[in-house]
């Protein structure tokens, strides 16, 4: 396995967002490194409509966005789920991949745990289906926060490539309707199954 160097994540986010499904995301913690595979993934540009920072609209909140790629921008939504995105691509110029989806690979007791208050041998098939099905239940299930924000993917948050390819299918993103002609952007990207 290969940790993914920053200069990886200077690429443009529409050719990064299907380069990443299958990458794994790590996030080192005290006495264990938690694991999952990308399986769903979305990417936004800053003249997509869908794009925090729309036509370079610079805030304190969208500021991470024009750091160059390797960052990390995470926010809150709903006031409650904090979710997690890689900036990609120069600095200025601002995007990102927001991650979906994940399969996990280690530390399932911790995922359990947090999302569900339970140990694996506990969760309902329900749960199991749905442990890290969500932007918001991979962050709370790998301990990601608010606090990574701008962060770099060099430290205890990184990403590996252990050579897995899967076939790719790209579609339509989610939850993004006030979007006008950009909700029709097939910006979104799943791993085929």
């Amino acid at each position: 396995m290969k940790k993914l160097s920053l200069d990886y994540y200077q690429a443009n986010a529409l050719d990064l967002a299907p380069d990443l499904i299958g990458k794994i995301l790590c996030h080192r913690e005290k006495d264990q490194v938690l694991m999952g595979r990308i399986i769903e993934s979305e990417a936004y540009l800053q003249d997509d409509k869908a794009c925090h920072a729309y036509g370079g609209k610079k805030t304190q909140r969208t500021a991470p966005l024009f750091l160059l790629g390797g960052h990390i921008y995470t926010y809150f939504t709903y006031g409650i789920h904090t979710l997690f995105n890689i900036v990609t691509g120069p600095e200025g110029n601002a995007q990102a991949v927001l991650i979906r989806a994940l399969d996990p690979i280690q530390g399932e007791e911790t995922f359990y745990k947090r999302r569900f208050g339970k140990d694996k041998d506990q969760a309902t098939g329900y749960q199991k289906k749905n442990l890290l099905n969500g932007p918001a239940k991979l962050t709370q299930a790998l301990g990601i926060s608010l606090e990574d924000n701008k962060k770099t993917l060099d430290g205890d948050i990184y990403l590996l490539d252990d050579g897995f390819r899967g076939p790719v299918e790209a579609t339509k993103r989610i939850g993004i309707d006030y979007a006008q002609e950009a909700v029709d952007y097939p910006y979104r990207f799943i791993l085929k199954k």
